[in-house]
């Protein structure tokens, strides 16, 4: 029970971190496959590139459904987190993904009709250690986990993909979603084709163990992880569209030389391995309000 002679104002700043920290993980056990774009998070780039450019596929025409586009405040890239409701364990929970495509695929119902690859660097030396993927192709349409193979996996031209080490079977509504773009600029790259966001969740520890198994690395919801974000016609290359990268670059270049690896985030969605910038506010005000009560109180004790 906090003690009567405790101020006012510290009594209040205790009250809002608790507030703030109860409230940041409610928002975090609400995740939904579906959800709209303002529940998730925007996956960034440090090197200043447009999230990624029009038209830029490296096969198929310019209303291509493999090309991933982003402009200003509309990202290609984002993700969200879904703890699970187990504050106890750091493996469990739902790790989301979404990416803006720039024109629909299938025939005559839309449909995402191409490969899907995140390239996962989990140790932050600029390798790609896993990567997690949607697979349709031919009669496929699953989510899949591969290997990273015998290659260096660190530039566009030693990327090796093994696999699928395993498949994770759809459930629309659940773990996939496609769906046409409704608000703000619906069609970025002005093509006259409706965008649409593919939407896609793993199991965490699925992602977890599949990373110790093929690369021997350990890792949690706190691991910051380096994405890269391409598209393919096969599930064993990156050969449509890149992220982040124009549709000309030189292969041998490395991921962050080339403005393909996005910024550290973990899977709960930190950005950096300390808190959050408004967490660290309050944590400030409290420890200044803090120090200043244990003065007062030595004070009147002398």
């Amino acid at each position: 029970m906090l003690s009567a002679n405790l101020p006012r104002s510290l009594c209040l700043i205790f009250f809002v971190l608790v507030t703030h920290f109860l409230s940041t993980g409610r928002q975090a056990e609400c995740a939904m496959v579906d959800d709209p774009i303002s529940n998730w998070t925007a996956i960034s780039y440090s090197s200043g590139n447009q999230t990624d450019y029009f038209d830029d596929q490296q096969t198929g025409n310019t209303t291509s459904s493999s090309d991933i586009v982003g402009l200003g405040s509309d990202d290609a890239f984002y993700t969200q987190f879904d703890n699970g409701g187990d504050d106890t364990s750091l493996t469990d929970g739902t790790l989301f993904f979404r990416v803006r495509l720039g024109a629909p695929g299938g025939n005559s119902t839309p449909e995402f009709d191409r490969n899907l690859f995140i390239g996962v660097d989990a140790d932050g030396d600029g390798a790609l250690d896993l990567y997690l993927g949607v697979h349709h192709q031919g009669s496929s349409d699953e989510l899949a986990i591969y290997g990273p193979g015998t290659d260096l996996n660190v530039s566009p031209n030693t990327t090796s993909i093994t696999g699928p080490v395993q498949t994770i079977t759809e459930v629309d509504g659940v773990n996939y979603d496609y769906s046409a773009v409704t608000l703000g600029d619906t069609d970025l790259d002005d093509d006259g084709e409706t965008d649409y966001y593919l939407s896609f969740a793993y199991d965490l520890q699925t992602i977890v163990d599949a990373m110790l198994a093929q690369a021997g690395i350990t890792m949690d919801e706190n691991t910051m992880l380096s994405y890269v974000l391409a598209t393919a016609t096969q599930d064993n290359s990156f050969n449509q569209d890149l992220n982040g990268v124009g549709k000309t670059y030189s292969v041998s270049d490395s991921w962050s030389t080339l403005g393909a690896l996005a910024d550290p985030i973990s899977a709960s969605g930190n950005v950096s391995a300390v808190p959050e910038p408004g967490a660290l506010a309050l944590l400030g005000l409290a420890s200044f309000f803090g120090f200043g009560f244990s003065r007062r109180s030595r004070r009147e004790h002398n």
